[in-house]
């Protein structure tokens, strides 16, 4: 019995050891996928994410599925907003990271959907106590004031500035968006 227990000690202790260098491993290598990236190295970059996708443990996976999104996002948007969301209806993502996602994708629509349509990926998503309701309320803000409508815009801005974990930065867009749209000035 005690054999059995040192054996299994022993054991778990392997398999931690195995599955920590994989894990700094994989890491490194995404280290290294960033730094290509800052170079614009754009097809190395996807090499190496992809590699990582295939190869890695499941959380550098999910960052490496992200990265690469982001990546997309440099060249094509509606490719980068599909990659997205794929990842928002991934059943092996977290669920806040499923939400960043949605949100991600939808705010790289905002220049090629409707406003409708961005509020329907977005209006839960904006919803008090929701991890990204910021980034879903300045979009579907952008979204109302690039469709016209200024005083559908200002409701998102408004709840962004009422919010109280809003950043000086974000406030300051809101302000700045609530300003463009009051001056009358003509959606681009």
């Amino acid at each position: 019995l005690l054999l059995a227990i040192v054996a299994g000690v022993g054991g778990y202790r392997a398999y931690s050891y195995f599955e920590m260098k994989k894990a700094a491993e994989a890491g490194a290598k995404f280290e290294a996928a960033l730094a290509l990236a800052n170079e614009n190295k754009g097809a190395e970059v996807r090499t190496a994410l992809e590699g990582l996708m295939k190869d890695a443990p499941a959380g550098y996976q999910v960052l490496a599925k992200f990265r690469l999104a982001a990546e997309m996002a440099r060249t094509d948007a509606k490719a980068a907003a599909q990659a997205f969301d794929a990842l928002a209806g991934d059943a092996a993502v977290e669920a806040d990271l499923k939400a960043l996602a949605k949100v991600r994708a939808a705010a790289l629509l905002v220049d090629t959907a409707g406003y409708d349509e961005i509020r329907g990926r977005l209006e839960s998503e904006s919803a008090a106590g929701r991890p990204w309701r910021l980034m879903a309320r300045e979009a579907m803000g952008v979204a109302a004031y690039k469709a016209g409508k200024v005083s559908e815009a200002d409701k998102h801005f408004e709840a962004i500035l009422g919010d109280p974990e809003a950043t000086q930065v974000i406030r300051q867009r809101a302000e700045m968006m609530m300003a463009l749209g009051r001056s009358g000035a003509a959606p681009k």
